[in-house]
């Protein structure tokens, strides 16, 4: 079995400033992990011209695991785990390592205002909409990797590039949080309205 510390982004904001992390940003990690997954495959086929679609057991025996949370507001250590008796040989990691490092060059490219379609496929860019969706205002993940030392910054902004910049793309999503009252409820529609404190009713 091999680890390699693999990916260990950076949460900046006044939530992180405590050193931990907030259970919702775990969600983030998981589609992190969904995300270079499906471009490492990108990758493969890439390399395979000659096939339509990535071998069976392409990812079989491969695992990303936290392993552990560093100070400096909070930087979750996110490590590639492989084991040595799978189908495939040690060397398939190199397509995770290229994945890792097109997915920063694609979040460095619209923190810097720059066409992100040459870093990721398009159809990959659909991810953003589940990365970073409960970032706030001045908030952000930092990403450095070995060819990445200046960090790319996913940004409310940042994603908002990198989602918009794919077509098949119809809409973003937001978290948005509503304060205000539930003068009534319709329990036989099971519906209800927020009276927010300026009057006006959603």
């Amino acid at each position: 079995m091999s680890i390699e510390r693999f990916l260990y982004p950076k949460l900046v904001g006044l939530r992180f400033e405590d050193h931990a992390i907030p259970l919702e940003f775990l969600k983030d990690l998981a589609v992190l992990e969904e995300l270079i997954i499906e471009v490492a495959k990108a990758k493969y086929l890439g390399d395979h011209q000659e096939r339509q679609r990535s071998p069976r057991g392409f990812t079989e025996g491969v695992e990303f695991k936290l392993t552990g949370v560093e100070d400096g507001s909070a930087i979750p250590i996110i490590s590639l785990i492989i084991a040595t008796n799978t189908l495939f040989p040690p060397e398939n990691q190199t397509y995770f390592e290229q994945a890792r490092e097109a997915v920063v060059s694609a979040i460095s490219a619209a923190d810097r205002n720059q066409p992100v379609t040459e870093h990721l496929p398009e159809k990959t860019l659909t991810y953003f909409d589940r990365i970073g969706r409960s970032l706030r205002d001045g908030e952000a993940i930092e990403f450095t990797t070995p060819q990445h030392q200046e960090p790319a910054k996913l940004t409310k902004e940042t994603r908002r590039r990198l989602i918009l910049a794919s077509d098949k793309v119809k809409e973003l999503t937001e978290e948005v949080a509503v304060r205000g009252g539930v003068p009534e409820a319709d329990q036989d529609d099971m519906t209800f309205e927020v009276q927010l404190f300026d009057g006006r009713k959603v």
